[in-house]
């Protein structure tokens, strides 16, 4: 799966460029400094921090934060049935009630065109994962009061967030969540057909704390998640599997 890359350019502000990928095995690049896809205006700072995916069929996302006034929003830019649609203004952002802190952890897409983005955010006085997604042709975007926490009251820090997501629409969410007890807790969450289930399941082994993970996912939905635990002496690998019935 070929994705198109991303660099970035200090000319005043740090801007967000693209290569598009065009029919007849071509690269096409930007022609200029005004080549740049991201919202610009008064108010609005540099942009940085790009993630990209793209489907089987050419379909793209790009996402990106950037700086407007003291927040940091999150922007997309999205290639659609050969259509490059960017954002014109701080309108456009897919956090409006962004904050300073506000900070993209993972983007996957499925052949298909399924996407989903995880980030984190300051709210409340909790740092917090929230999830876009799109499915069936529509976006859906989180409000302020829609984070995916699990145990909001114990666990108030999110430190980071992963996804993985297969071709029948299943996918994954993993993050990493710390207390008031400097505890750390790795809870996932899944989404079958579109539902998401209750978030919160525990990875944690014998209640040690948690370290780094990773999740991957197969075409067919067959998931894995592997990460670090301490045992009081050494750290060791630890890992669970989700596989599918079907061969």
């Amino acid at each position: 799966m070929v994705t198109p890359p991303l660099w970035f350019m200090n000319h005043q502000s740090f801007r967000v460029h693209h290569f598009q990928p065009t029919s007849g095995n071509a690269w096409t690049h930007p022609e200029d400094l005004k080549s740049f896809i991201n919202p610009k205006g008064e108010g609005r700072r540099g942009a940085y921090a790009p993630r990209v995916a793209m489907d089987d069929q050419g379909n793209a996302v790009i996402f990106w934060k950037q700086g407007v006034g003291n927040k940091n929003v999150i922007f997309k830019s999205e290639r659609i049935d050969g259509q490059w649609r960017h954002p014109q203004s701080s309108d456009d952002a897919v956090t409006p009630t962004a904050s300073i802190a506000t900070d993209i952890n993972d983007l996957c897409m499925s052949s298909n065109g399924d996407v989903l983005l995880l980030w984190t955010d300051f709210q409340d006085r909790r740092h917090s994962l929230y999830l876009s997604q799109y499915r069936e042709g529509k976006w859906s975007h989180p409000g302020a009061d829609d984070a995916l926490v699990a145990d909001p009251q114990q666990y108030q820090f999110v430190v980071f967030g992963s996804c993985a997501m297969a071709d029948n629409a299943k996918v994954i969410a993993v993050w990493m969540e710390r207390g008031d007890d400097a505890f750390t807790r790795l809870s996932f969450a899944e989404n079958d057909n579109g539902q998401w289930g209750t978030p919160g399941s525990q990875l944690n082994v014998e209640d040690k704390p948690a370290n780094s993970f990773v999740v991957s996912a197969s075409a067919k939905g067959n998931f894995i998640i592997s990460w670090v635990h301490s045992d009081g002496n050494d750290t060791k690998v630890y890992c669970s599997v989700y596989r599918t019935k079907k061969p």
